[in-house]
């Protein structure tokens, strides 16, 4: 089991390497939250649960479910090529933006791209 200790280290150095994403974005791996962590891929078939809970951990309330909507959405918009409008769309989401002390959260909870 890795040490809390361990994780901020591994938080702080990637934090370092790579820009924090503040809000969540859409990229060939997934969709991607803080320090590049992966809450889901973007096929999301059967990840939703663990996307809503890496979501809800990070800003310490639940999200709406419609936020899945929105990125099955964005998905399908970049499946058709249309990464910028997939990007955006999520933009609109109205998902609060993170603060660095809220994108450990999701780092801690989930795996990294």
């Amino acid at each position: 089991m890795i040490e809390l200790d361990d994780l901020e280290t591994r938080f702080g150095e990637r934090r370092r390497m790579r820009r924090l994403r503040h809000s969540l974005e859409i990229m060939d791996e997934g969709f991607l939250l803080g320090a590049d962590t992966l809450l889901a891929t973007r096929a999301l078939d059967g990840e939703e649960p663990r996307a809503l809970a890496l979501l809800a951990g990070a800003h310490g309330r639940a999200l709406s479910p419609q936020i899945l909507d929105i990125m099955r959405k964005a998905q399908d918009l970049w499946s058709r090529g249309e990464k910028f409008l997939a990007q955006l769309h999520l933009t609109f989401a109205r998902v609060p933006p993170l603060t660095e002390e809220q994108a450990f959260a999701p780092f801690r909870g989930g795996r990294t791209s």
